[in-house]
């Protein structure tokens, strides 16, 4: 039987290991940084994680760890203290049957390493569409039971389109934002694209600040022209108003290694890369991200000298570009690094 930790060693060294990756994930990365991180990890075992990462300024990754609902209600006990407090709301989770949503548990390390985390709600494409008692129950579990209302007020003023995936409340953070992540459908992504307007309408709409300036709207217009499916990110704070961060995804993920290499050598991924070392959010450190992923078939041994064949992939799942406010400038960018572990008979 392996560990959690035996199994996050496995992914996370050939993701981090080797020379030049420091200039992605920094010192967090180091072995003796180890301990810490398995600490993190709870549960019969994670689906998949994301190592966060930002493209510019100090290296350092933030880590997302993702449990999917079938393994949560497999009856994983999860104690009240576990998870910064969270465990209450898995115990709640295992005691549901909805479908395959999950829970991400989302450590700001580069804050500090002990962080207490966040945890999202991931719902599957059946039920992303569908705001229903289970969303009120995930908030009252989660410990803001008022983010329910704006969730939903805030999601019936989303168009078609606009697929609501993840949402979570920073119950420990100013003004108790709570986070909503949209896919967008490729028809409306590419209407967006030949008229921002429309997109700067729906952000009206749902309290973002307004008007955008004309250098914001030249940049969210570009990137929707990119050949990547979109995510939105907003926030919707206590008081009701949109959070003046907007955050803008390009999702890479499903790309295999050898494509995704030539994207960043001569495609897509590098014109991506360089229009955001334009814009100031984004040095060359890019140029590794491909060195960072990996799919191999291997056999790991565990610390009881147990054997087992594993596929082990590390992908690139997103990239990520943030605004604040409605001025010219975007103010930072990230990449997300998936990390994911299936055995073999």
């Amino acid at each position: 039987m392996f560990t959690t930790e035996e199994i996050f060693d496995a992914l996370f060294d050939r993701a981090t290991g080797g020379e030049g990756k420091e200039r992605l994930f920094g010192a967090l990365a180091k072995k003796e940084n180890r301990s810490e991180l398995h600490k993190k990890l709870y549960g019969r075992h994670f689906s998949l994680l994301f190592l966060e990462f930002p493209l510019a300024g100090a290296a350092g990754f933030d880590l997302h760890v993702i449990h999917d609902g079938a393994d949560i209600r497999r009856g994983v006990p999860f104690p009240d203290e576990v998870y910064g407090g969270h465990g209450r709301l898995f115990s709640w989770f295992g005691s549901e049957d909805r479908g395959e949503d999950g829970l991400d548990v989302v450590y700001d390390l580069r804050e500090r390493l002990d962080a207490p985390p966040m945890v999202y709600l991931k719902r599957n494409d059946a039920k992303a569409d569908e705001p229903d008692a289970f969303i009120a129950d995930f908030f009252r579990a989660l410990g803001d039971e008022g983010a329910a209302a704006r969730y939903h007020e805030k999601r019936a003023l989303l168009p078609d389109g606009w697929h609501t995936w993840y949402t979570g409340a920073h119950t420990g953070r100013k003004g108790k934002p709570l986070r909503i992540g949209s896919f967008l459908a490729e028809d409306l992504k590419n209407r967006y694209a030949k008229n921002i307007g429309l997109f700067e309408e729906t952000l009206a709409a749902v309290g973002f600040p307004a008007p955008l300036s004309p250098a914001m709207r030249e940049k969210l217009r570009e990137l929707f022209n990119f050949p990547f499916p979109i995510d939105i990110q907003v926030d919707i704070m206590e008081d009701g108003r949109a959070g003046d961060t907007l955050g803008v995804s390009l999702t890479t993920g499903g790309v295999g290694r050898n494509a995704l290499a030539a994207s960043f050598e001569s495609g897509a991924a590098r014109d991506v890369m360089r229009l955001w070392e334009e814009w100031g959010v984004a040095d060359k450190r890019w140029k590794r991200i491909p060195d960072a992923t990996f799919q191999v078939s291997t056999t790991l041994r565990s610390r009881e000298n147990a054997r087992q064949r594993f596929v082990l992939s590390g992908g690139l799942g997103f990239l990520k570009v943030r605004f604040r406010g409605t001025g010219p400038f975007a103010y930072d960018a990230k990449g997300y690094i998936t990390l994911k572990a299936i055995p073999q008979p």
